[in-house]
């Protein structure tokens, strides 16, 4: 006998919007793992494998030796170097790091894969690192109080309940995300070259070491290398290199919920001159979400000298933005720009266009990758209410003889969605004759900028150090000095490639404390270690708190009636020396909804609980209940996002085999038609009637 149920939320098939595919949707499967718990994977000994993870990448040989020479050429190194490095008493501003981690505090050394691309981000009470390995992406999670191995290193794929094709071929290219919106995970990487597969991982609460994990197994049509992520509100949207720079958006709120999500693609035209190339995606930080609607935004730098060859702007180049628009309810999307900004020139000749050698070591004729191609990761977002901003770097030949330094800059944009981004400020980081590159920027919340980077030369061994600047310097100005993380004692000797990409990620509970990883190389072997260092500018944190909140993405279905969600618990903490009784109520309460909040005033690390109710009157689709902190001026918000569910699914009928049929395989399959409104179906096999003794009962697609 056969009993089959049918669950909750229907997801369309969708249609192609203009210039973009639309993906099925894909079901993760569940790890239900405690990572404390997961054996450790042991270290790399000389003899173990070693995995160069590749970057698709289009050789031209003739434009490497004939790069494109403009009809306007630039004159000059860099116009910016002289009014930017302006470093003073602040430089004690952001001194010594609060916590720096090596491997012997147990951040990842050497596990086998080259490069590392090091990557990292910090939540509520864990920093997360991952690197390359040689099978595939390497994690570590740390508590955050006091830089202890909370879980020591494990690979995702490797866990029960990852998908077959992520457990069997990952690969690497990781990426960490700590979406801030909904106090959850990310966890990324890709699969060997031929699946063609994305390996996303969203832990199932805000714990990312009990609470478990989403996996979704995302096939794309080409090899999506390079992958870049960024939260955003509607989507979890992803660059990729594709031989033309592609784009795409994962369908997030299906994702927080553990439910069928789809996927939506399109591709922008690329930039001559370049074999290399990304869209790199705006990640938001903070929890002020950008204007209702705003697309997913995805950044480029236009060297014109070299993407425009007899065209060229001698004084300018360009910072270019794309918008992808996409909606999954109905199945569409669109691709729209770039819209141009202009900046002062910059240089992406390094060693020629192409090449993966460039910025001298000491003791070596091996020289390391500039990473011209890309804007770095990430561009940061924030939205400060009456203005927004995008901050990020990107690598540029400083004095027309391949040395390397870091552009930074800051957009904005005043007056909502619908107005222009600007540029407000940039800067160009290259104080001495080292070359300064691999960078990662983020803003505070308090407008204060910091860079982390790499620093290397044929008389300085590849270091760590960090700078950055006050939100009330002049503009431009990085004034903080330079503090050094670790300085490297060896060279890289055994290849070229060096990180693809760092990260510096700003601390949710107190918007201030800066987190940065990246690679340098201190043993004898000359292969890659890595570091973790925290740091803060003193003057970050006038007077101010947090609130976070859990359960901040659910859904329901008010078919039967009024429905009880989960509770939310509100927590919230001090910025400065704020000691402030703050009050906690419901800034908006959508139609059908109702809520109660207790207690209804707390103070600096004291927490609330919301209760909030949905009746049968509660519209389908999404809804957003905004939970509001207040302490005189000062006002803090928190997104519950709600996906209702309005009717029950429809009838399910069996198809094979036929209710009633006899002299049935042994091994039937079992199919049975669509239900209106399912999402998922609940499968039930007994050996009696009624259904007393079960012999199977899974959750099937």
């Amino acid at each position: 006998m056969l009993s089959i149920l049918a669950t909750l939320l229907a997801v369309s098939g969708g249609a192609t919007g203009s210039d973009v595919e639309v993906f099925p949707a894909v079901t993760p499967s569940i790890i239900d793992q405690n990572l404390a718990e997961v054996t450790p994977l042991p270290p790399w000994r000389p003899g173990d494998p070693v995995k160069l993870v590749p970057r698709r990448h289009i050789f031209d040989p003739l434009l490497e030796a004939n790069p494109p020479k403009p009809v306007n050429p630039v004159a000059g190194g860099d116009p910016l170097i002289d009014e930017t490095w302006l470093p003073d008493w602040r430089a004690k501003a952001l001194g010594t790091p609060a916590l720096n981690l090596g491997p012997t505090d147990g951040a990842i050394d050497f596990v086998g894969g080259f490069p590392p691309d090091t990557v990292g981000d910090v939540g509520q009470d864990y920093y997360i690192q991952s690197t390359n390995g040689s099978q595939g992406a390497t994690y570590v999670i740390f508590n955050k109080s006091d830089g202890s191995v909370a879980a020591p290193a494990f690979s995702m794929s490797n866990l029960p309940g990852a998908t077959p094709a992520c457990r069997d071929s990952g690969a690497g290219d990781p990426i960490v995300l700590y979406d801030e919106l909904a106090g959850r995970w990310l966890l990324t990487e890709f699969t060997s070259e031929g699946p063609n597969r994305l390996c996303v991982y969203v832990s199932r609460t805000g714990d990312p070491i009990s609470g478990g994990w989403f996996s979704y197994d995302f096939q794309a049509p080409s090899f999506p290398d390079y992958p870049k992520y960024g939260v955003w509100p509607d989507a979890y949207y992803v660059g990729t290199n594709e031989g033309v720079p592609a784009v795409y958006a994962l369908e997030r709120t299906k994702m927080l919920l553990g439910q069928a999500a789809r996927m939506m693609r399109s591709a922008a035209t690329g930039l001559s001159g370049f074999g290399f190339q990304v869209l790199q995606p705006a990640d938001v930080d903070g929890t002020t979400r950008p204007p209702a609607g705003a697309p997913g935004l995805f950044l480029r730098h236009r060297d014109d000298e070299v993407h425009n060859p007899g065209s060229n702007d001698p004084g300018n180049d360009f910072l270019e933005i794309f918008e992808f628009d996409v909606d999954f309810e109905a199945g569409t999307g669109s691709l729209n720009g770039p819209t141009q900004i202009a900046i002062a020139d910059i240089d992406s000749d390094l060693c020629g266009l192409q090449s993966f050698e460039c910025f001298q070591q000491p003791n070596t004729t091996q020289t390391l990758d500039p990473l011209r191609e890309p804007v770095m990761r990430r561009v940061q977002y924030r939205n400060f209410g009456d203005y927004e901003t995008l901050v990020g770097n990107l690598t540029t030949d400083v004095d027309t003889f391949d040395r390397g330094g870091i552009r930074f800059f800051e957009l904005r944009r005043t007056g909502g969605g619908q107005a222009p981004w600007e540029l407000f400020q940039e800067g160009t980081l290259a104080p001495d004759g080292d070359s300064r590159w691999m960078g990662s920027a983020a803003m505070d919340s308090s407008g204060n900028i910091a860079i982390g980077y790499s620093v290397s030369s044929s008389s300085t061994f590849p270091s760590l150090r960090y700078t950055g600047r006050l939100s009330t310097d002049a503009n431009g100005a990085l004034t903080a000095g330079e503090t050094t993380i670790i300085d490297g004692s060896q060279s890289q000797t055994a290849a070229e490639r060096w990180g693809d990409y760092s990260a510096l990620s700003v601390d949710p509970a107190d918007g201030c404390t800066f987190w940065f990883t990246s690679e340098y190389v201190e043993n004898d072997n000359q292969l890659w270690s890595t570091r973790i260092a925290s740091f803060k500018f003193d003057e970050c944190g006038s007077a101010n708190f947090t609130l976070m909140g859990t359960n901040l993405s659910q859904e329901v279905c008010t078919a039967p009636g009024s429905v009880d969600l989960q509770n939310v618990t509100l927590t919230a903490g001090a910025i400065g020396d704020f000691n402030s009784a703050i009050q906690l109520d419901f800034s908006a309460l959508p139609s059908g909804f109702t809520g109660d909040i207790q207690p209804t005033s707390i103070m600096p690390g004291g927490s609330g609980t919301a209760s909030i109710s949905a009746s049968g009157t509660a519209p389908a689709g999404n809804s957003e209940i905004v939970i509001r902190g207040t302490s005189g001026s000062l006002e803090q918000t928190v997104t519950v996002n709600v996906l209702v569910t309005a009717n029950a699914p429809g009838q399910v009928v069996l198809s094979s085999p036929a209710d009633g049929a006899a002299d049935v395989l042994f091994q039937p399959t079992f199919s049975w038609s669509a239900a209106a409104g399912a999402d998922q179906y609940r499968f039930q096999l007994a050996s009696d009637a009624g259904f007393g003794t079960l012999i199977e009962d899974r959750t099937v697609n």
